[in-house]
């Protein structure tokens, strides 16, 4: 446990302190307010909210802070923000007590970057704030809001005053109109929410009807499949009652050759720094030890055959292009598919006299699923990885009165196939 602890503590450090390999600089063109285009980087933080400020260095090495006022538009290949003036829903609409009891959207008009999330001849764009999310379709040369509203609306039957949430959904009449002449489009509306997702589809739909291609704009999950191996070394240990399996102090180490498929899903945000990273594996361990009672030696062996599910978060540090730091933490699932536990006991009195064989674990059999933590940390060159983890494992204990931690350590490469 103290190793996990030690994984967790420099998980942390790194979380909360600036490194290099966090920052995204994408190439970007720059048109200013006097139509002048500079080239260069712009600084992508890569959080969910649409920035107010973007940092900026031309070719020519000069530092500029691009905000909705000193710019007309930012152009690159994973981020647009095009300066608008436009309306913004502003009322509150996570909290059922702080929503308004009116029906009617509230807006504030603002000079806002907004970002293109969708182009082609109909084109969508987005300004995310903290709390919610605000969508544009382009009508008359100019950015129009997707009017929608939570409110609270009074179900009361009686005296006693009962609020439940309400929709203002004035959107899905709005984009019947955008897509006018379009009946396959036009038949979808109806199914489409407020969300980037489902009018991502809703758009697709359109395009598909019209003919027209490669103009999505908004960045997907993607799914990397990979094939892991490696060694794992484990010990063993048993606390509570004096059950016989329990009483040998220290178990031998057990190494074992550890093969798995990857496959790791990585998340639209961040730049896509987080993932959700899943293995499943084939776990061996085979532990050995002895223990004296009365005039009898015991000699005691636990075979155990798993098949493995590791379930992790993944924070991904890009140092360069090719290569990156991660960092994974978790839970696994360990199931057991096969198990051998043996007891040999000896009389030590009479060498002549053939050990007799006894189960190790007595009265029952092993645990058959068990659950663990798991930490580690890795590096990756292109399609390679190579990794170190460290899992606590609940062991296979069957007795509620006995204690069995498993702690195993990870060695391993990982081939990214796509």
């Amino acid at each position: 446990m103290k190793k996990l602890n030690l994984i967790l503590w420099i998980f942390l450090s790194v979380l909360t302190h600036t490194i290099y390999g966090q920052t995204v600089w994408l190439d970007a063109k720059v048109i200013t307010n006097e139509m002048d285009t500079l080239s260069g980087k712009i600084f992508d933080k890569g959080i969910p909210k649409t920035p107010q400020s973007v940092d900026f260095v031309s070719d020519k090495g000069v530092e500029l802070e691009l905000t909705p006022q000193n710019t007309y538009k930012i152009i690159s290949s994973d981020l647009t923000l095009w300066s608008q003036t436009v309306d913004h829903e502003i009322s509150a609409s996570h909290s059922l007590e702080a929503m308004s009891d009116s029906s009617g959207v509230e807006t504030k008009n603002e000079q806002l970057f907004v970002k293109k999330i969708i182009g082609g001849s109909r084109p969508l764009y987005m300004y995310r704030s903290t709390t919610k999310s605000n969508f544009y379709i382009f009508e008359n040369e100019k950015l129009v809001l997707l009017k929608y509203k939570v409110y609270k609306k009074d179900i009361s039957k009686t005296e006693s005053i009962r609020y439940a949430k309400a929709y203002n959904k004035m959107y899905l009449g709005q984009l019947s109109y955008y897509f006018r002449g379009h009946p396959k489009t036009i038949s979808k509306i109806k199914y489409t929410k407020h969300h980037i997702s489902s009018l991502q589809r809703l758009f697709e739909v359109y395009q598909k009807e019209v003919g027209e291609s490669e103009v999505i704009d908004v960045v997907k999950m993607k799914v990397k499949f990979g094939i892991t191996a490696g060694q794992t070394s484990s010990s063993i240990n048993f606390e509570g009652p004096m059950q016989p399996v329990v009483r040998v102090e220290n178990y031998s180490r057990s190494s074992a050759f550890y093969p798995g498929i990857s496959l790791d899903i990585i998340l639209p945000v961040k730049n896509q720094k987080w993932s959700i990273y899943n293995e499943f594996g084939l776990i061996n361990s085979k532990y050995e030890g002895q223990y004296q009672s009365s005039h009898y030696t015991h000699d005691v062996m636990l075979d155990f055959n798993y098949f493995q599910m590791m379930n992790m978060a993944r924070y991904t540090f890009y140092l360069s292009e090719s290569s990156k730091l991660f960092l994974n933490f978790g839970l696994t699932n360990s199931f057991m598919m096969n198990s051998k536990t043996e007891r040999w006991v000896s009389y030590n009195l009479d060498s002549n006299r053939p050990p007799d064989l006894n189960e190790a674990f007595i009265g029952s059999d092993p645990r058959s699923h068990s659950m663990g933590l798991i930490g580690g940390l890795g590096f990756r060159y292109k399609k390679i990885g190579i990794e170190y983890r460290y899992e606590s494992n609940g062991g296979p204990s069957p007795w509620s009165s006995v204690k069995s931690t498993i702690s195993r350590n990870y060695f391993v490469v990982n081939f990214q196939i796509n």
